[in-house]
């Protein structure tokens, strides 16, 4: 249940950072940073948002997983177990933002391609077993790529390699937005 959640925390977390595209096409960047914005700001500016968005979410799902334990069960177990499920996922909503700023900054006309990829995401992590698809498919998704914590144990040499290929991204995408053009 986390991951369905997970799936759709990476929305709206995907949703601020298209908002960049979003405001130039919609001619409104121009005015911006004509002031004293740079570009790297403004990317760096809404990939921190986007971050906190996405700790926030995730705070809420393990919150309303916990909720929910409580309700049903007598004793639902530590809210602990709640949070690092959840935040197991974080370096996969991370890397949705790490491929759409790498997308608006590299090559705007392809950033609608974040969405393709968050619908195959959804698509192996739930039908995957049903189509018995060979592991090398669900790996493709960030989410095959880390381990469901608790049934398996946390490991922190993908997370730490997750997030760090998911800064590397973002600072090559906010270099590319920063030399191309506007407009």
């Amino acid at each position: 249940m986390t991951l369905i959640m997970t799936i759709m925390a990476a929305i709206p977390v995907v949703v601020v950072v298209l908002r960049l595209k979003g405001e130039e096409a919609g001619g409104r960047m121009e005015q911006l940073l004509a002031g004293s914005v740079s570009r790297v700001r403004l990317v760096v500016c809404e990939i921190a948002l986007a971050v906190t968005l996405a700790v926030t979410l995730q705070c809420l799902t393990a919150l309303g997983m916990w909720g929910a334990a409580a309700w049903v069960t007598d004793e639902p177990g530590e809210f602990t177990l709640f949070l690092a499920a959840a935040m197991n996922f974080l370096p996969a909503v991370c890397s949705f933002i790490r491929l759409a700023v790498l997308l608006i900054g590299a090559a705007p006309r392809l950033s609608a391609l974040i969405w393709v990829y968050l619908v195959y995401a959804f698509f192996v992590a739930f039908l995957g077993d049903v189509f018995a698809l060979p592991a090398w498919a669900e790996n493709l998704s960030v989410f095959g790529l880390l381990p469901r914590y608790p049934a398996a144990d946390i490991e922190p040499v993908r997370i730490v390699a997750l997030c760090a290929g998911a800064a590397l991204c973002a600072i090559a995408g906010a270099v590319a937005y920063r030399r191309r053009d506007l407009g």
